[in-house]
């Protein structure tokens, strides 16, 4: 709230003018006026201090009428220095008084924090230069603020997921090595790290892969590991310590290199990040997502956890070699069938979409034989390339896959298990309320054909036992089936940590709206732009990030102090505002630059008109003298 002071006053020929200490002040209508006073009779070239000009004077802790000492004059304001200044010729003009109120001291602009998700493979290494230019300008306009700058990237995983292997196949979970060179990828977003407990919760070594004959819990897990700023600015902070800033700024961003992994996942990045302690998480805060990829990892992949469990039961498990009065007999029978697979090529490339000298040998992927093929040869379905993918990855491109199949070249079996000594082979049997002449007329029933064969019967016997079962899982970080649905996932919680007006998102993209030409492994970002705070945000990543960086700049000036409470008299009007800053500069602000509303009693700044580094406001108000009735 802007205040008002009430002290003495000083008659001058424009009017009244409240002066304390060695601020200007509002001082309200005292009723000055020209010619005599109505309350002394006094003459015109001495007049006496009219009643409410007494009343005014008497508030406060200014001096009474009657003394003659008033309080330190304003700076540039010309000074009481006797009783008698507090008379004075007004002339027969009428009087208007220019008052002021106190100087309000700004509140100091709260610490912020910019966080980039900048994509570091090779095909967006072009980009840095211009990063760098955008951010350095950045600190520039920093100047009087707290302001901290990090640089994340949308690869998840790296060296220390090397032991993260599957406890049934020791297969890797996720993909944290690059498969040209075997280097694990840089600058990752986790740490892996792994923990076994045995069936009373006590933590043990963990037991080597393929160990199922011991009962024991391993949990994998992935922390969000968040790396230090590469640029701290203070408020206090010199011009030289800025510039110091600026080449540790440089110097991040050029450490990034491009080793990145070409799966990028920014939006897990952003949700890794949101979900930090609360502690951990800055008071306000500007996201800029930089890539020349969308978004189109799957998910699931974004993960938290894995766990594999092996746990004791008591179950019937049948054993074989029995060969009287059995328990239970299983008969087989044998018929010829196709081989069917899917051959396929695993093209290996670079983050540029070009093709790397050393390639994969061809993939094959079988499936159950059938009794007959429909093509010997056949180009794969939608579907066949979808299991091909599982094998060949998501973002690997796949060549020559061909669907196979051929006659006579594997076996079909079927099988049948009865409690009953009747030999299924050669005599009648009943299966679900339905007899059958034997075994063969059985599997033609069940399976197809007719030229089942080779019966043959096992016994078995049942004994009840201690087993182990084993069971897995990797558990993502949100339960979501789409890009769509991480970024709200983001925007929720990010609303909720830093309040709606409190954090802001662009983006520097690939977009359609854009003139920006496509390269070889590069793509729109029609999923990715979604998480920018509005359409407006979304920037072209092949010209000058300067805009972007502009509006990132747009926001931290949102977060000044720009409204005050200031309530005028029905006569008052603004004259003007003036500004002061760290540096002893002051400069008054522009009409445009500045409204006033009058039914909430509320002074509006405009957020682009005050800096970082400003101290104070005064705002000086015009307010005609009312003439005293003669």
């Amino acid at each position: 709230m802007i205040r008002r002071d009430l002290r003495h006053c000083r008659l001058t020929p424009s009017g009244c003018l409240a002066v304390v200490g060695t601020t200007a002040m509002l001082l309200a209508s005292s009723g000055c006026g020209s010619g005599k006073s109505a309350a002394s009779g006094s003459d015109d070239a001495h007049p006496a201090p009219s009643a409410a000009m007494t009343d005014v004077l008497a508030e406060g802790d200014g001096p009474s009428p009657d003394q003659s000492t008033p309080s330190a004059p304003a700076a540039g304001v010309t000074p009481a220095s006797t009783q008698a200044d507090l008379v004075g010729d007004l002339g027969e003009s009428g009087c208007e008084r220019v008052v002021s109120f106190e100087a309000v001291v700004l509140s100091e602009p709260p610490p912020f924090d910019v966080v980039i998700v900048a994509d570091h493979s090779g095909s967006v290494g072009w980009s840095r230069d211009e990063l760098t230019a955008g951010l350095s300008t950045l600190l520039d306009d920093a100047y009087g603020r707290d302001m901290r700058i990090f640089v994340l990237t949308p690869t998840q995983y790296g060296a220390s997921s090397a032991q993260a292997l599957d406890f049934f196949s020791s297969d890797p979970l996720v993909q944290w090595q690059d498969p040209a060179s075997g280097q694990p990828y840089q600058h990752e977003m986790t740490r892996y790290s792994e923990t076994c407990v045995d069936g009373d919760g006590t933590t043990i070594q963990c037991p080597a892969r393929g160990q199922h004959e011991q009962v024991y819990t391993a949990t994998g897990t992935w922390d969000f590991v968040m790396p230090d700023p590469i640029a701290v600015i203070t408020s206090d902070m010199t011009a030289a310590q800025v510039d110091a800033q600026r080449d540790l700024l440089v110097d991040g961003i050029t450490a990034l290199g491009e080793s990145g992994s070409p799966d990028e996942q920014p939006l897990c990045t952003l949700n890794r990040y949101i979900r930090q302690a609360p502690e951990n998480l800055p008071q306000n805060v500007i996201f800029i997502v930089l890539s020349d990829e969308d978004d189109t990892s799957d998910p699931g992949d974004c993960l938290i956890h894995y766990q594999f469990q092996t746990v004791a039961i008591d179950a019937d498990a049948p054993t074989s070699g029995c060969t009287a009065d059995c328990d239970r007999y299983r008969y087989r029978a044998t018929a010829v069938g196709t081989d069917r697979k899917l051959t396929f090529d695993c093209v290996a490339v670079d983050d540029l979409g070009n093709e790397l000298p050393e390639q994969p040998p061809t993939q094959e992927l079988h499936f159950p034989a059938t009794q007959t093929c429909k093509e010997a040869v056949a180009e794969c379905t939608t579907g066949d390339l979808a299991g091909a993918e599982i094998v060949c990855g998501s973002n690997t491109p796949i060549a020559n896959c061909q669907k196979l199949c051929t006659e006579g070249a594997a076996e079909r079996y079927c099988y049948l298990w009865l409690e009953s000594p009747v030999d299924a082979c050669t005599d009648p049997i009943e299966v679900d309320g339905i007899a059958y002449t034997n075994l063969a007329e059985y599997c033609s029933a069940t399976e197809g054909g007719d030229d089942w064969g080779d019966c043959e019967r096992e016994g078995f016997s049942i004994e009840r036992h201690t087993g182990f079962s084993s069971s897995s899982y990797r558990q993502p970080m949100l339960a979501a089936s789409s890009q769509l649905a991480m970024v709200r996932s983001f925007q929720t919680l990010a609303e909720g940590a830093f309040g709606k007006d409190g954090f802001f998102v662009e983006s520097i993209v690939f977009d359609p709206r854009f003139s920006c030409e496509l390269s070889p492994g590069q793509s729109y970002a029609t999923e990715l732009s979604t998480v920018s705070t509005s359409p407006d945000d979304v920037f072209p990543i092949c010209e000058s990030y300067a805009p972007a960086l502009a509006r990132a700049q747009q926001f931290a000036d949102t977060l000044l102090q720009t409204q005050y409470a200031l309530e005028l008299e029905p006569t008052e009007s603004i004259q003007a505002i003036t500004v002061a800053g760290r540096d002893d500069e002051q400069r008054v602000l522009a009409a445009e630059e500045y409204t006033y509303d009058a039914q909430t009693g509320t002074l509006h700044i405009d957020p682009a008109a005050l800096r970082a580094s400003d101290l104070s406001l005064s705002v000086e108000l015009l307010d005609p003298c009312v003439r005293p009735v003669k």
